[in-house]
């Protein structure tokens, strides 16, 4: 999650950095992937190999 400066076409420009909440949001997205927040959500699937 990050604040797109200038879209065009397929592609866009990223023109700031990402404010706090959206790297505190990317940290807790982060943390339920590799187990160190609780997915309360049902988010994951476990698939096996």
């Amino acid at each position: 999650v990050a604040p797109i400066g200038t879209l065009k076409g397929t592609d866009f420009v990223d023109e700031q950095p990402s404010g706090s909440l959206a790297l505190e949001l990317r940290q807790h997205l982060t943390d339920i992937q590799y187990g160190r927040a609780e997915d309360t959500h049902g988010w994951l699937l476990r698939l096996d190999a």
